[in-house]
């Protein structure tokens, strides 16, 4: 997929590779029979049903990302089904080899595994293994250039928190505009619908999807606001791609699973 977003401000143009959703299924000796037998099993049946594995999908990503000539690659979740040893050595393997900057964000696959999902303990014992990713705050954090920004905020457990807010706030301060990324999309009307055609429920957040705090419908709220500075938003989560305006002039990209071969070119211009 090709895409091409004009910002206002912008001085630049910039090249970015997005990709999401790739579910790396690997595990190691010391995961119990059960995992590796529900990682064997979604591999087969839902990651890896052509026989590629999602490893190499992945470096197949970098390659072509380089010789497009991306400035950055964007990861937005789900990039590994579980915080398995094997995955998370995978992912720093091949960012490290890629070449390329890296914005990772995480989602609700990377740091749980089924039988323990999101719990504290899990929490605990594997979210911070993306922190090197993820310039030491998995929460939230950016990637400033001279005439843009770039956030990533974790919206994993179908929520946020005042503080996403507060982050977003503090960065509109900078003047630039910015460009979000996040997991898990912010609901609009058709990806309501298109969301429960392939879902049979809306798994997106905010009103009239999930809405578990009051943070997440103050977040949405301020995101479309033409004054919190957000050019556009880049997300994942749904396994396939769409497009829609969360307000005038305020596009959220969708990209489709990374395990189908899916991933999207994104062209920055200077808006006119």
């Amino acid at each position: 997929m090709e895409t091409t977003i004009a910002i206002r401000g912008l001085q630049h143009t910039y090249k970015l590779y997005h990709i999401t959703d790739l579910h790396l299924t690997g595990m190691g000796e010391n995961d119990p029979q059960s995992r590796h037998d529900e990682a064997a099993l979604r591999a087969r049946c839902i990651f890896e049903t052509d026989g590629t594995p999602c490893v190499q999908r992945l470096q197949g990503f970098y390659a072509d990302a380089r010789e497009w000539g991306a400035d950055l690659m964007l990861m937005t979740g789900d990039i590994v089904d579980t915080p398995s040893d094997p995955n998370v050595r995978d992912l720093y393997r091949e960012i490290g080899a890629g070449g390329l900057g890296t914005m990772f964000v995480i989602g609700n696959h990377d740091w749980s595994y089924s039988d323990d999902y999101h719990t504290e303990g899990a929490r605990a014992q594997h979210y911070g293994k993306f922190a090197a990713l993820s310039d030491g705050d998995v929460a939230r954090h950016y990637l400033e250039y001279p005439d843009l920004i770039v956030a990533g905020i974790d919206d994993g457990m179908e929520c946020v928190q005042r503080e996403d807010i507060d982050f977003l706030m503090a960065l509109k301060e900078k003047g630039k505009p910015i460009l979000l990324c996040m997991h898990i999309p912010i609901n609009c009307p058709s990806l309501h619908d298109d969301t429960v055609r392939d879902w049979r429920r809306n798994i997106n957040i905010g009103p009239g999807a999930i809405l578990k705090n009051e943070a997440t419908e103050a977040f949405c709220e301020y995101v479309r606001d033409p004054a919190s500075g957000i050019a556009a938003i880049i997300a994942g989560h749904l396994h396939f791609s769409h497009e829609d305006e969360l307000a005038p002039g305020l596009v959220q990209y969708i990209t489709g699973g990374a395990y189908l071969g899916i991933s999207r070119k994104i062209t920055l211009v200077p808006a006119n």
